[in-house]
């Protein structure tokens, strides 16, 4: 499966208030991380490339709950195709990976 960067620029992180709800789940409060970040998206093997793209992009999805913002300023990937998609789908820069950076 490929690796997907998604340059974040208003990245959020997830912080426990220390309560807990009627579900019996800890409560948490999502708090924006100052400065430039990048989302490191590793999928499970067995999904598939449809799959991977509805579950980064749906608004309830992997990107929704790691960023503030509507759509990554750039994304990379291992896979050339997937990158050139997904940059069409959030209308952002596609990139060449760079994964040691």
């Amino acid at each position: 499966m490929p690796t997907i960067w998604l340059g974040n620029h208003a990245a959020v992180d997830h912080i426990p208030t220390g309560e807990v709800d009627d579900r019996g789940e800890h409560v948490k409060v999502r708090t924006p991380i100052e400065g430039k970040r990048c989302t490191i998206v590793q999928p499970p093997d067995d999904i598939s490339v449809a799959e991977i793209i509805t579950t980064l992009t749906h608004p309830s999805g992997v990107w929704a709950a790691h960023s503030n913002a509507d759509a990554p300023a750039w994304v990379a990937s291992t896979d050339p195709e997937l990158t050139q998609v997904l940059a069409s789908v959030w209308g952002c820069e596609a990139r060449d990976p760079e994964p040691e950076a």
